[in-house]
């Protein structure tokens, strides 16, 4: 019953969340929150209970009885607290201290109905005559942590009041109902959709869960004395105190500088440059609402992006702009956004780690005595919640952490603490290093991951196989080494007639380091051969017969062999081969042989070639040597005590290198290595059979085998090794049974096997292992550091096994191989690709590859994750899952699906049940196999797989009548299919959210109006059906007839991914920016200049952009200005480049839009009647505002005219455009063009047709960027450090540049170029090293580097110098200074290195200087990352000049200047014309005008003494 005085009110939107959240709960009690107030000093009981009477009055929160469902939910609030305050009175107890904390955490563990009530509950506990606690639970569905905090304060000062005699305390908190109201009032307002709009915007793309890495798999539970997993600790004063002062000179404050180091760290422990933190706010933005308790606190999600080489300094502006932009829309809720966006994935999915910094929490008074409030508990913890808070003494602050008690425990809530606190300190200490330069780890977990896990130290002589097969042949002729079907060898006739082959091949010149393919099916001549080629002490090559000639022939032509070995049945070699033919007399008992036992091999020469897959289709040869394959025998001989009676299959095709595990451990031990028939199609039962008929001990069978195989009655085989591709759990449980199963895992490149398992145990998650003998393994992040344990990471390999490299492919090898830090000098490691990720166990679990990770419709999928989620299901026996692109741009996700043994499928469950774990976005369409089909290395060959059939007929009936016959064309057109019935669900056949966006905008433009989440309520056509209504025509006029053609398939504005092959868009991604750009013609990459064009105009936002450029022309003559207007919008519509906006939140790389139907803004002011020095005055102060009236990059185009008459017949034309459009080069052809034009009168048809920046892109995206790379590396090897004359410079300027001019008189600028001419050397050379002379003298270094701006254009792409656009890049420019040099050899030494770089100009500057910083890439710096310069030059050649006719009759351009500038503090422009002229530009905000009119004066002092120098 309710009481008829108490009050029903709503439950908020927040509220109705909890409620949810609670009802999932099967606890009952996971929302509890509770905190207690320790009270030191005397408490009158009864004053007490009446200032808890007078807060129960005040706070409606208190009164909430519980939560009542009636057409609606609503929260019951009583009209008074009926129950007095309780005295827990354990003042005679023993230990009153734990006796109390007992009785809290007993009642916060108390499960709640919220239905039945109470929701809360209060006492005050007597633990002496001087220490109480005040405690009290609520449930979180009517309070957050704020109004906790409002209710112990509020109890506080009434207590206090009270006890001073104060009777009347007059009311604080206003009525719960108003709290309410506002929300309601917010929800129906514009706000609302405006804060909407926003955060759909900015979480369009949906960035994937990050959470933090942490314990794996089942934890120990929490002990009986704590409710929550959590760390408190002080931070030292001073840490604060840094982190104050390093705020203070990054311009923000410590909390967004500490929120900035969270996110940098969390950056750093995930490998995730998309880091999404959340931040809780208060959600009361009225100062009546924050003096309500209640439940309206929000988070918001805060990105923060963070690119390789980036420091704290350049993520705290970052950040700063993020949080500011999220707290103008905080109202909007979490849950709202969740629902908006991923409905399926929970509240918080969007959020990594919260950061909240919690301003209340100090002490408190009670009359005389002080209090402190303590939190018990508040609420689940998604993942991390970090809370930066003072402590109850007041005085300092600490950081309490908490966890996920289901992902975390103590020991990584331990190790994320105190790397947290260790991170703090080094990066507010150092904020301009790079933060992937950062190591994370503390000491003891470095010696862990990289010396205690790779300690497998196994002492090798340097003996290699053909000595010890003679050893073993010497042992046990008469043993049989190998079975083949009814044929049998023996170990002595092996050693005969390999030794007979290798005096062949020693007879034919083969030696050490020579190649000798072997063409030959799996049998024992095999083997033979492979035995004689190491004896002769050269490298064989196996070549599968098997494979298609296309194969066959490129592995002979890619190895060269010396000779081929072979038999007469092979037809498919040359003409020419050098050949050896084993059926044929090429190789007798009775030939001549060498005289002496041919010497053995060493153990670093090549051993064997074995070709595999390449990621560009084309198979590479891996060389390796005879030290990784004795390591690896030697490892398997003992982890598998293999001996004289070990009977092993030989089951993958020879050519893969699986196979040499299989028969040199073998042989080598005196086991009896039995060969599989040769082909692929061996059937299960024909396996089981030969399994069983040899009494096989060992075998190595990929998964894929194993779920065909009959595992029954196979009593001899006693270890099963697997690997490659993770077996399921059914397959495992069917094989384990009186056996050992070990899961392996090798790349080729690593001589077959890194590392191995224990033991599987079928019901736990495989493992693929730790390192074998004499190996090494590391889990780095993207620079080369150890992640966390549990963290992902790429695995590389070091130690006895790594491959020599590549065959004949030095840069490859040199990509992959790379050095390693953590081995002994000169030591190398193999880089795989791989993402693996260390178990707390010790031992490694592959996650993936860094490069098979899928992108659908913006979304990162892992395949294997679908994989794992559907085999888990039991009528599933094996799955593969794919992506396929029926057409451009469209891509779904298939699971190809084999059937369990005796399992019959039903595809829509299988689907059904695989929604119930994975995201909408990844769950695929389920087709069904036969059977996987395998390559011959008995891996998944998905190429093999079939398409599948999308457009089948669905099963549903045919539409009804003319609406369902409408929306099922539409299904269908949407889906890509050829029907569609009735009852077929959108999503079972293939539908998911982005295409339901699609369905609803085809529908609307048909006449049909639905919303999106009609869909998700109602997926077939006859549920969807009555939700509709017609809207009659489309905007564009028609019936909507059209729209369900089938053209509608190729997008909008007609472009599909076909399209636009310069950028990766998928249909989706098109269509948005063409909503967006309506007159969207093409969509482009941009040039590497223009990137960081973009990046600093995002940086300067609410600032200066540096890169706003202005170009005026002096017009003296009669100017017609509408003509002139016409012509400039010929002009733009002539030039592609001129009509571009530029993007880079929702796409996945930054890109320009090309549009049309563009007009330039344009702007006439008549200035011809004001006297001439207000004239003056006021067109400066125009052309002044027109340049700082920021662009927006988004809304092209990017530029604007304005027009000044100064006089009847004198013009000025002020052109203002942003740099991203053009460069000094193109400006050259604007002018040109632009007067032609009016002189034409805007007609373009006698122009020749324009080139557009389309065709330097294409060639752009055509380089060979790693040659580019090296040939950088080379340039800045041994570069010691940047050269910087400005340290510590703050963000972007607050002002352009400023600038002084000096002309060098025609005396001085002839000598100079008599000088040049006289030495072989440009003009251009001596003022570049001028320059660096000036920076040697200024900041006393002989190797100096600053940039240089190139103009980009590649003699070899016809037509480039008529490009109008931003083609032009900065490139470094490094002068190393020789003592005794002259000054001649200097320039000459000069001009060589840059001419020789030319070739590598279009490489973006950001790439060259990771060059520096790489020291795999030979460079070898090892500099904090950011820029290697802060100054920069232009030689302009042959610039504009005014002075000269425009074309047309009586109009003179009678002057032109150009405005530009940079972010850096230093930059000069020589123009070269009849004289020298020197513009230095400075920031004055680094820069004084005194200072920089000394420094052009000594560069003016140091071209006047070039021509003296010898």
């Amino acid at each position: 019953m309710i009481d008829r005085d108490a009050v029903r009110l709503p439950l908020s939107a927040g509220q109705q969340g909890v409620w949810f959240a609670h009802q999932m709960d099967s606890t009952g009690r996971t929302y509890n929150c509770a905190e207690y107030i320790a009270v030191d000093g005397p408490v009158d009981v009864a004053l007490f209970r009446a200032a808890w009477a007078a807060l129960s009055a005040e706070a409606d929160v208190v009164r909430i009885d519980r939560i009542v469902q009636d057409d609606g939910l609503w929260q019951v609030v009583e009209p008074e607290q009926t129950a007095g305050l309780p005295l827990v009175d354990l003042s005679a107890a023993d230990d009153a201290e734990a006796r109390a904390q007992r009785w809290m955490r007993d009642d916060v563990r108390r499960p709640v109905d919220l239905s039945r009530g109470p929701i809360s509950s209060f006492a005050l506990i007597k633990l002496s005559d001087t220490r109480f606690f005040f405690y009290y639970r609520i449930h979180h569905v009517v309070i957050d942590g704020y109004g906790v905090h409002l209710l112990g304060r509020r109890l506080a000062e009434i207590y206090s009041a009270l006890a001073a005699g104060d009777t009347d305390v007059a009311p604080v908190f206003g009525p719960l109902k108003d709290l309410l109201d506002d929300e309601a009032e917010y929800r129906a307002s514009d706000a609302f959709e405006a804060d909407r709009a926003y955060w759909v915007e900015h979480f369009g793309d949906r960035p994937e869960p990050l959470r933090m890495p942490g314990r794996r798999g089942p934890g120990p539970g929490l002990p009986e004395e704590r409710l929550r997993l959590r760390l408190t600790t002080a931070l030292p004063e001073a840490d604060l105190e840094l982190l104050r002062k390093t705020a203070f000179v990054s311009g923000t404050t410590w909390q967004i500088l500490l929120m900035t180091v969270v996110g940098a760290y969390v950056h750093r422990v995930t490998g995730r440059q998309d880091v999404v933190l959340g931040v809780p706010v208060t959600g009361r933005r009225t100062v009546a609402a924050r003096r309500i308790p209640g439940m309206a606190t929000n988070s918001v999600p805060v990105r923060l992006a963070v690119a390789p080489g980036e420091s704290l300094t350049d993520l705290v502006p970052r950040l700063t702009r993020e949080v500011g932009e999220a707290l103008k829309h905080e109202r909007f809720r979490l849950e709202d956004l969740q629902r908006e966006l991923a409905p399926h994935d929970g509240v918080g999915a969007l959020m990594g780690p919260i950061v909240n910094f919690m301003p209340y929490g100090g002490p408190l008074r009670f009359g005389q005595a002080p209090a402190t409030s303590h939190n018990l508990a508040s609420g689940p913890v998604l993942d991390l919640f970090l809370t930066f808070r003072p402590e109850p003494g007041g005085e300092a602050m600490s950081l309490v952490l908490d966890g996920n008690p289901d992902t975390h425990d103590l020991d990584s809530l331990t190790g994320h603490q105190e790397r947290l606190l260790a991170f703090i300190r080094t990066v507010a200490a150092a904020p301009a290093t790079a933060l992937d330069s950062i190591d994370v780890l503390g000491a003891a977990e470095r010696q862990r991951l990289l010396v205690d896990r790779n300690a497998t130290e196994l002492p090798l002589d340097d003996e290699t196989v053909p000595r010890l097969f003679r050893q073993r042949a010497a042992a046990a002729p008469s043993a049989v080494a190998l079975v083949h079907g009814p044929a049998t060898l023996t170990y002595g006739e092996l050693e005969a007639r390999s030794e007979l082959l290798a005096q062949e091949l020693a007879g034919r010149g083969i030696g050490p380091e020579h190649l000798v393919a072997l063409a030959l099916p799996r049998s024992p001549e095999l083997v033979v051969a492979m035995l004689a080629v190491l004896k002769a002490g050269a490298a064989f090559v196996p070549v599968d017969v098997s494979y298609p000639t296309e194969r066959f022939l490129h592995t002979l032509q890619d190895s060269s062999p010396a000779y081929v070995i072979t038999t007469s049945e092979e037809t498919r070699l040359p003409e020419g081969t050098a050949r050896i033919l084993l059926d044929d007399t090429d190789v007798a008992p009775g030939r001549a042989r060498l005289a002496g036992r041919l010497p053995d091999p060493g153990p670093d020469q090549s051993a064997y070639v074995i070709y595999t897959s390449g990621s560009t289709g084309v198979p590479k040869g891996v060389v390796v040597p005879h030290r990784g394959l004795r390591n690896l025998v030697e490892d398997r001989v003992r982890r598998y005590g293999l001996d004289a009676r070990s009977r092993v299959l030989q089951l993958v095709s020879p050519s893969f290198d699986v196979a040499m595990a299989d028969i040199w451990p073998t042989l080598l031990a005196g086991g009896r290595l039995v060969l599989a028939p040769e082909g692929r199609t061996v059937s299960g039962e024909e396996l089981a059979a030969l399994l069983r008929e040899h009494g096989i001990t060992q075998a190595a069978i990929p998964p894929v085998f194993l779920t065909r195989v009959p595992s029954e009655d196979l009593p001899e085989l006693g270890v099963l090794i697997t690997g490659g591709e993770p077996a399921d759990p059914e397959t495992l449980r069917r094989w384990a049974t009186g056996r050992r199963i070990f899961n392996e895992y090798g790349v080729t490149e690593a001589t077959v096997t890194t590392t191995v398992s224990p033991p599987l145990d079928p019901g736990a998650a495989p493992a693929i292992g730790a390192p074998i003998a004499n190996s090494q393994v590391y889990v780095l992040d993207a620079g080369m550091l150890p992640v966390l344990p549990g963290a992902v990471g790429e695995l590389y390999i070091a130690g006895a096994g790594v491959a020599r490299g590549y065959l004949r492919r030095p840069e490859l090898t040199a990509r992959r191989f790379v050095p390693c830090p953590y081995g002994p000098p000169g030591s190398r490691m193999y880089r795989t690709g791989d993402l693996v990720r260390w178990r707390d166990d010790g031992q490694l679990e592959y996650v993936g590859r860094a490069d098979s990770q899928v992108k659908i419709r913006g979304f990162r999928v892992e395949l294997g994750e679908i994989e794992a989620v559907l085999a888990r299901q039991e009528p599933v026996g094996a799955v593969v899952a794919t992506v396929w692109e029926e057409r451009p741009g469209s891509k779904r996700l298939v699971a190809h699906v084999v059937p369990a043994p005796g399992a019959v499928l039903d595809l829509d469950e299988v689907r059904r049940r695989a929604a119930r774990s994975l995201p909408d976005h990844m769950v695929p369409i389920v087709v069904e196999l036969d059977a996987v089909p395998v390559t011959p290395n008995g891996k998944v060959d998905r190429r093999a797989l079939p398409a599948p059939d999308l457009s089948a007929a669905g099963t549903g009936r045919p539409p009804r009548d003319d609406r369902e016959e409408i929306l099922c064309a539409l299904f269908a057109q949407v889906l890509g299919l050829d029907r569609f019935g009735a009852e077929d669900s959108f999503f079972g056949r293939g539908g998911d959210s982005i295409l339901a966006l699609r369905l609803v905008a085809q529908a609307h433009r048909a006449g049909v109006d639905f919303a999106v989440g009609d869909v998700f309520r109602y997926p077939t056509v006859a549920q969807l059906a009555p939700h509709t209504r017609m809207v009659g025509r489309t905007a564009d006029g028609t019936d909507g007839s059209d729209a369900i053609d089938g053209t509608a398939a190729t997008g909008a504005a007609g472009l599909t991914p076909a399209d636009l092959p310069l950028v990766r868009l998928d249909q989706a991604e098109i269509d948005a920016l063409v909503a967006a750009h309506p007159g969207m013609s093409d969509v482009l990459p941009l040039t590497p200049l223009q990137q960081g064009l973009l990046f600093h105009n995002l940086l300067s936002r609410g600032g200066v952009d540096s890169y706003a450029a202005q170009l005026r022309f002096e017009l003296d003559g009669r100017l017609d200005t509408a003509v002139l207007r016409v012509a400039a919008t010929s002009l733009l519509e002539r030039h592609a480049g001129l009509r571009a906006a530029f993007r880079h939140a929702d796409t996945e790389e930054p890109v320009q839009i090309v549009c049309e139907g563009l007009r330039p803004p344009w702007a006439e002011r008549d200035l011809s009647g004001m006297p001439q020095d207000e004239r003056e005055a006021e067109a400066l102060r125009l052309a002044a505002d027109e340049r700082a009236r920021p662009f927006d990059m988004t809304a092209p185009p990017l530029l604007r005219f304005l027009v000044l008459k100064l006089a009847d017949d004198r013009h000025r034309v002020i052109l203002t455009a942003h740099h991203i459009l053009w460069d000094g080069w193109s400006t050259a052809i604007l002018v040109r063009e632009l007067f032609t034009l009016y002189g034409r009168g805007g007609d373009r048809a006698g122009l020749p047709p324009a080139r557009t920046p389309r065709d330097y892109l294409a060639w752009l995206a055509a380089q060979d960027r790693s040659a580019s790379r090296r040939a950088w590396a080379t340039a800045l090897s041994g570069l010691t450090g940047p050269t910087q004359v400005a340290d510590g410079v703050p963000g972007p300027a607050g002002e352009h540049q400023e600038h002084l001019t000096h002309e060098l008189d025609a005396g001085l600028s002839e000598a100079l170029t008599a000088y040049c001419r006289a030495h072989g050397v440009t003009l251009s050379t001596a003022v570049h090293a001028a320059w660096g002379l000036l920076l040697a003298r200024i900041t006393g270094s002989d190797d100096v580097l600053f940039g240089t701006s190139v103009s980009g254009r590649p003699a070899q792409l016809p037509g480039v110098e008529d490009i109008v656009g931003l083609l032009t890049n900065t490139v470094p420019v490094r002068l190393r200074l020789r003592a005794g040099e002259a000054m001649s050899a200097t320039l000459a030494r000069l001009q060589e290195e840059q001419l020789s770089l030319v070739p590598h100009h279009h490489l973006a500057l950001t790439d060259i200087q990771r060059q520096a910083a790489d020291p795999e890439g030979g460079a070898g710096l090892r500099y904090s990352g950011g820029a290697l310069f802060d100054t920069a030059i232009t030689f302009v050649n042959g610039s504009l000049e005014a002075g000269g006719p425009t074309g047309v009759d009586g109009l003179r351009l009678a002057a032109l200047d150009v405005t530009d500038g940079t972010h850096y503090p230093l930059r000069l422009v020589a123009l070269s014309g009849r004289t020298l002229t020197l513009r230095l530009g400075h920031r004055p905000d680094v820069f004084s005008r005194a200072e920089a009119e000394r420094l052009l004066t000594r560069l003016v002092h140091t071209l006047q003494a070039l021509p003296e120098a010898p």
